[in-house]
């Protein structure tokens, strides 16, 4: 815990502080889980990182044994606040902003770290685990579910076409072949939704392995990574 940010999108993120050179070594070695600072008048919290980028941000919000540390700003005391500065170098790192009054609550165990903040009418700006019960897990994924709730039904193919033909961005771009290639031809394309209706509604066949059940991808990049159908 200190007063200077280590990571901040704010006012203040065009200041170069000791804290951005100096924590994250530290955290790092030590497995820090949180770091907790000020200066900046608002609510920001980032996804786990490590060695600067994000990692594991596909177990949002209840990460269990994640690889990296957690930097909040806590800055909404009751002065006057500082909104987003959209050129901030760290911007792309925070899954949350707020620039609004506001406390942050802690909640202690031996195995988990609750995070709440809260506004002044104590309604909800954010909320996090950080446990340490059980091993780190991996992402998994399950062939055909593209919108990564762990099923497959009519809205992954519509997702998958959304993909393919309109700009939607699939939210762990390392498993979209996996995820996608639900016909197992070696390519994800028009065959591929065409299938899963197929399977959906009309008696056709599964799809097959690998991915049939949800599976860990070996050396997938994390840090793009933000959303899985399981955690395996």
């Amino acid at each position: 815990m200190m007063h200077h940010p280590v990571y901040t999108a704010g006012l203040h993120s065009i200041q170069d502080f000791e804290t951005t050179h100096l924590i994250p070594p530290i955290a790092e070695k030590f497995g820090v889980d949180l770091v907790l600072s000020g200066h900046d008048h608002n609510y920001q919290r980032t996804y786990p990182l490590r060695q600067g980028a994000i990692v594991e941000a596909w177990q949002e919000p209840s990460y269990v044994s994640p690889a990296g540390t957690v930097y909040v700003v806590t800055g909404g005391g009751g002065t006057r606040l500082y909104g987003r500065l959209l050129r901030a170098p760290h911007r792309f790192l925070f899954k949350t902003f707020e620039s609004v009054h506001h406390a942050t609550q802690l909640d202690v165990s031996p195995t988990e770290l609750s995070v709440q903040a809260l506004r002044t009418d104590g309604s909800l700006i954010d909320t996090f685990t950080l446990s340490k019960e059980g091993p780190a897990r991996q992402p998994g994924f399950l062939g055909g579910d593209t919108t990564l709730d762990g099923s497959r039904d009519i809205t992954d193919g519509i997702e998958l076409l959304n993909v393919l033909f309109l700009g939607s961005k699939f939210p762990c771009p390392g498993a979209f072949e996996a995820v996608g290639d639900v016909n197992r031809s070696g390519d994800v394309d028009i065959g591929d939704p065409v299938s899963l209706f197929n399977f959906l509604f009309l008696g056709g066949p599964a799809p097959a392995p690998p991915f049939a059940e949800c599976e860990v991808i070996p050396e997938l990049d994390q840090s793009t990574c933000f959303d899985a159908s399981c955690g395996a």
